[in-house]
């Protein structure tokens, strides 16, 4: 509810329950789709924050071989990483006294280092012992957008695993 006068980010929930329904409603909506990808269980928060997300522990991930596709974009990738060297070694601070080359040069290779480890990133797959007691938590990032926290194993389920294998850790705690 606003004040007709007052400031257009003024206001306040007249309905507290009503908002975390409809909240629900709207996350639930996902949880057929990511049950699909294999998950054993899924779980709907309004809210997730640091101490909630300390309730799980992680799947162990495996690498799996890049695709010959993949392969041949982290070369390129690779290529392109090395071919920024020689502009980094030529680069003369005095010529450019506004620094604008130089953050140009960083924000590409940033850009292209970013692309690369997040392909290299992809090649992490989870353990397939793992996936059968791992779940999800469909959520609402502080942005307000849907966020999905996968590969999620809670700590009762980290018991069920063989001796010796270990969740970020977490097993010692959950044994």
């Amino acid at each position: 509810r606003r004040d007709l006068f007052g400031k257009e980010d003024e206001g306040y929930m007249q309905d507290a329950e009503l908002l975390e329904t409809l909240a629900l409603e709207k996350l639930n909506r996902h949880v057929e789709s990511i049950k699909e990808e294999g998950y054993a269980w899924v779980q709907v928060r309004t809210t997730f924050d640091y101490s909630d997300r300390a309730e799980f522990g992680n799947v162990r991930t495996i690498r799996r071989e890049p695709t010959a596709e993949e392969q041949t974009r982290m070369e390129a990738l690779e290529a392109e990483l090395e071919a920024l060297q020689p502009e980094y070694e030529a680069y003369d601070g005095d010529e450019d006294e506004s620094g604008e080359r130089y953050a140009a040069l960083e924000d590409r290779a940033d850009r292209i280092q970013q692309e690369l480890d997040m392909l290299v990133e992809s090649l992490a797959v989870p353990c397939p012992e793992d996936l059968a007691m791992a779940g999800a938590v469909v959520t609402i990032a502080q942005s307000g957008e849907l966020r999905i926290e996968r590969n999620l194993i809670r700590k009762e389920d980290m018991k069920k695993l063989s001796p010796g294998q270990s969740v970020d850790g977490l097993a010692e705690m959950a044994g």
